[in-house]
């Protein structure tokens, strides 16, 4: 299952957030190997200065990693003990984590492999890939609303609080899941047989949103099985694993 989300997630991600190839090189850079200044990725991809600066800060032509918030600085340090210039290190976004499925797999991405190392002293290999098929198809179900709804997530801002806040279907409905239609049907379309209202048309489920919520939701019935974590420390990580990439990462720095 975990490749065939895989492929789901890249399809997704290639709709909803569109990048120039110099800024998608930028941003595979940094997803695969951690936090990177402007000079270490002039070297690695043999690009000049100058263009990966107008990718990062943005220009007339181009959004900006930075200021469109795909990635953010993240660490700075002096050249020398007593230069005052600084150089800077830029590191994945949680926007810019969603954007990177679209080149690369999720456990190919330098956060995500954080928490995977975590996870390898507390649950079972087999857990561990049933935790992180969950969490590919929360990512998913929430991508695909999007893409159901005509929304583009290139420009959104404050993506991180957004996601937290609409990750589970009924908070993006907002109403229970089972009194939502599955599926738009020519009959249910028809006027002659009923009237429904715009707002209830953009609460209707696809075949394939339902499909991959009740995955989901399957998912959590094995883990509630099979995990030897209690249904409490379940909760909090299937709740917290974003804010975790993030915390577990800057103590493995330090």
């Amino acid at each position: 299952m975990s490749l065939e989300l895989d492929a789901i997630l890249q399809e997704q991600a290639e709709k909803l957030f569109t990048l120039d190839p110099v800024s998608t090189q930028i941003l595979d850079n940094i997803t695969l190997n951690g936090l990177q200044t402007i000079y270490s990725l002039e070297h690695s991809l043999h690009i000049n200065r100058g263009q990966i600066r107008r990718r990062i800060r943005g220009s007339t032509k181009f959004i900006g990693l930075e200021k469109e918030r795909f990635i953010t600085l993240s660490e700075t340090e002096p050249f020398r003990e007593s230069d005052r210039r600084y150089k800077r290190f830029y590191g994945l976004t949680f926007k810019g984590f969603l954007a990177s499925l679209a080149t690369h797999e999720i456990s190919e991405n330098y956060l995500f492999q954080v928490l995977e190392r975590y996870l390898e002293g507390i649950v079972t290999t087999e857990i561990q890939s049933r935790l992180t098929d969950y969490i590919k198809l929360e990512i998913a179900s929430w991508f695909q609303y999007h893409i159901e709804n005509g929304f583009q997530l290139t420009y959104m801002k404050d993506t991180f609080g957004y996601y937290l806040k609409t990750r589970d279907l009924q908070s993006l409905m907002g109403r229970p899941e089972e009194l939502i239609e599955p599926i738009l049907t020519e009959e249910s379309l028809d006027r002659s047989s009923s009237i429904i209202e715009v707002v209830d048309l953009q609460r209707l489920y696809s075949e394939v949103l339902v499909g991959l919520d009740q995955r989901k939701r399957d998912t959590r019935t094995l883990l509630d099985e099979k995990s030897i974590l209690s249904i409490e420390g379940l909760d909090k990580f299937l709740v917290q694993w974003p804010h975790m990439m993030y915390s577990k990462y800057q103590r493995q720095s330090e």
